[in-house]
């Protein structure tokens, strides 16, 4: 009957440690999922935050392209600015006015266009200038 008590008590033991050992595997792999879909959840936020704060930047210049051209609506019936763009962007003249035009030096022209990649005259001023 001691015999009998012992295996009893040895089995019992064995399934005890076999279940607090799965028990414990189960619960650690429970955690480790929980830890990957939360820094998961935090790189989707993060992205997230990043795009708002792209959309949030892009209001704020609609915000003020908007408000200039309300200010350009305003002055369309202003006499002065209907001349000022007349005379700057059109080049238009009044009757008996005279529209002088100021030829640049080469070099300063040069500095003030830049110098673009698709114009074929920088192109000859580069090779003109390497050579």
């Amino acid at each position: 009957m001691i015999s009998q008590f012992k295996k009893r008590k040895n089995r019992t033991f064995l399934a005890n440690f076999f279940l607090s050992i799965s028990a414990s595997i189960l619960i650690l792999t429970i955690i480790g999922f929980l830890i990957f879909y939360n820094l998961r959840i935090k790189h989707k936020r993060d992205e997230l935050n990043a795009q708002i704060a792209v959309i949030e930047q892009a209001i704020e210049d609609l915000q003020n392209k908007n408000e200039g051209l309300i200010e350009k609506i305003s002055h369309v019936g202003d006499e002065e600015y209907i001349e000022k763009v007349a005379r700057e962007e059109l080049g238009l003249q009044k009757e008996g006015e005279r529209v002088l035009d100021f030829i640049l030096p080469a070099d300063q022209l040069e500095e003030e266009q830049g110098r673009s990649f698709w114009q074929p005259n920088s192109w000859w001023l580069w090779l003109k200038n390497k050579f």
